[in-house]
């Protein structure tokens, strides 16, 4: 069952219901969402489940190559070092022609050795090098949307110097752009315009309909 989330303890996840305001979503209800992550065999996840998986024991090459990414001093360098690497290592290629299947959620390992990849695995390699170079996942989250009119996987990304939310999207919209000089998430008509879910690895949560 559904309950209701108290944000006080995570600015983060406040500043995700703050830059909704405005729009129909007033707030968010925590959840529990499974995806189709290999439709060939119909088998399904829950998708915080999905990531905590590849972070409990991640591959010697995901923990170099996070390392080699990570800016010690600037977790927003950092994720842009990663976005950048990721665009240039992966090439964008639809399941059917990557894996033979309608639908597949590739590992980031998968997706970093096979070196192409739909946009959930393109963004979820993206968040799990995140994950693995030191970003906490308060400030990190996967975002169920529609993007173009289609169904689509992006990453939103709080940066707490610049007091701002931005996508984070390896994919779709990519934006090599510094933290800095990016504008702040904003639900717009076409782009990122139905959000489904948001989630990291520790928690789902949905807009309140």
């Amino acid at each position: 069952m559904s309950v209701e989330i108290s944000f006080d303890g995570k600015m983060a996840e406040a500043v995700i219901e703050a830059q909704f305001k405005g729009t129909t979503i007033t707030n968010f209800i925590q959840d529990y969402y499974y995806h189709i992550i290999d439709s060939k065999y119909r088998q399904s996840k829950r998708v915080d489940r999905f990531l905590a998986e590849q972070l409990r024991n991640p591959s010697d090459q995901l923990i170099r190559t996070a390392k080699i990414l990570t800016d010690r001093k600037s977790p927003d360098k950092t994720i842009i070092n990663i976005l950048r690497f990721v665009k240039g290592e992966v090439d964008y290629l639809s399941d059917k022609k990557a894996y033979g299947k309608e639908e597949y959620w590739a590992t980031a390992l998968e997706t970093l050795r096979k070196e192409e990849d739909d946009c959930d695995g393109i963004n979820n390699l993206i968040y799990i090098l995140a994950r693995l170079a030191g970003i906490p996942e308060y400030v990190l989250y996967c975002m169920l949307c529609r993007a173009g009119g289609v169904g689509h996987l992006a990453l939103l990304y709080w940066s707490s110097d610049y007091d701002k939310l931005v996508v984070i999207d390896g994919s779709f919209a990519y934006n090599k752009t510094s933290i800095q000089y990016r504008t702040a998430f904003k639900k717009q008509e076409n782009i990122y315009n139905h959000i489904y879910y948001v989630f990291n690895d520790k928690i789902i949560f949905r807009p309140k309909r």
